[in-house]
């Protein structure tokens, strides 16, 4: 059954919390059944009102057993628990469309071998243009001995970040270790690096592991992995050729994959143009599914067990985030939760990596 890992705390108001470092407020507004003449005053209640504290969201893959999409599914069917307790119903479920999407591409450069690399390039111009959108932003890192940043939270242009994945990817600044002492930076470290350089950025944070997921020795530990994923919100994915030989470390980086809300993608170089469009049908495609903390949560960690009634989908859920107000309405507390995909979404803390 999967889940997602989270962490309260107690101490004040102003302590950060898994649940939401903000506050917002949900209107639903429901007229009554019963017809007025025009000229008839209005009913005492014509409204209801639910009013909801520290709303959050949660992005939600679903996706069939081979892991291929599936048509779209009934938001009553969704079913939520916390700590094994009642299940109960999201205050809203959609699907994530067009809300902006903040990627973080991690090449890993160490197998110069590799057939992924060369393919990834030639595909990447295409694929930029043809799925990302001019709200999306991209950051590029490259890692080897060790890491480079090339692109930072820029607009989704195929042309220039073509040049800075191909500058990534060649850089002797990447390679600048490697004829000296064993390198000291590895693939888990990376990936700690790079998901702490997004986390406070706006939207739906996604980092993509282009890598065969191979960890000699890093000093960040899967726990790490896990709390800066589930804490800042951040998914991610992995982009590997399937001849790649698992060992014991690449299948754990599988599974923190899969525990961050995201899947291991494993494809053939003359595949990857398809597979690479897949990606970012399936973000698009998660449910987010919105519902307020639960009254008085106790301190420590809790699961959250999501559930689709009469299926035996793949689900899998990524950390919650807090949707933020469009600042045309702010002013008004009545008004300050909206479904408008510009808005960004913010997590919490930026737990430091056991480096």
């Amino acid at each position: 059954m999967p889940f997602q890992r989270f962490t309260t705390h107690r101490e004040s108001v102003q302590a950060v919390s898994i649940f939401a470092t903000l506050c917002c407020l949900c209107l639903l507004a429901q007229t009554t059944t019963a017809q007025q003449p025009p000229s008839s005053p209005p009913d005492d209640h014509p409204y209801t009102l639910h009013v909801y504290t520290r709303l959050i969201q949660m992005p939600t893959l679903v996706l069939s057993h081979n892991r291929t999409e599936l048509p779209p599914i009934d938001p009553e069917k969704f079913n939520i628990s916390i700590d094994s307790g009642p299940r109960f119903h999201a205050t809203h479920i959609r699907r994530e469309g067009d809300d902006p999407i903040t990627l973080a591409i991690l090449v890993d450069v160490r197998r110069d071998e590799s057939e992924l690399l060369p393919a990834f390039s030639r595909a990447f111009s295409a694929w930029i243009s043809a799925s990302l959108k001019p709200q999306d932003h991209i950051s590029i890192y490259a890692i080897d001995c060790a890491m480079l940043e090339t692109s930072a939270y820029v607009p989704a242009n195929s042309a220039t970040l073509q040049q800075d994945l191909d500058t990534a990817i060649s850089s002797p600044k990447t390679h600048r270790d490697k004829a000296g002492s064993p390198c000291s930076l590895h693939l888990w470290d990376s990936v700690a690096i790079a998901m702490q350089q997004i986390s406070t950025l706006p939207g739906r944070r996604v980092l993509l592991a282009v890598s065969d997921g191979y960890d000699a020795d890093s000093r960040t530990k899967p726990s790490d992995i896990r709390s800066i994923a589930t804490n800042d919100a951040v998914t991610i994915f992995g982009l590997t050729n399937p001849t790649s030989i698992y060992v014991p470390q690449e299948m754990a980086f599988h599974s923190l994959v899969q525990s961050s809300g995201g899947i291991y993608l494993e494809t053939p170089s003359n595949k990857l143009p398809a597979a690479l469009a897949s990606f970012v049908s399936m973000l698009r495609g998660r449910y987010i599914l919105e519902f307020p903390t639960p009254a008085n949560p106790t301190a420590g960690r809790h699961d959250i067990h999501v559930t689709i009634d009469h299926t035996s989908a793949f689900i899998t859920t990524s950390g919650l985030t807090v949707p933020l107000p469009n600042p045309s309405v702010e002013e008004n507390p009545l008004t300050i939760h909206n479904d408008n995909p510009d808005a960004p979404i913010i997590g919490n803390h930026k737990p430091t990596p056991n480096f």
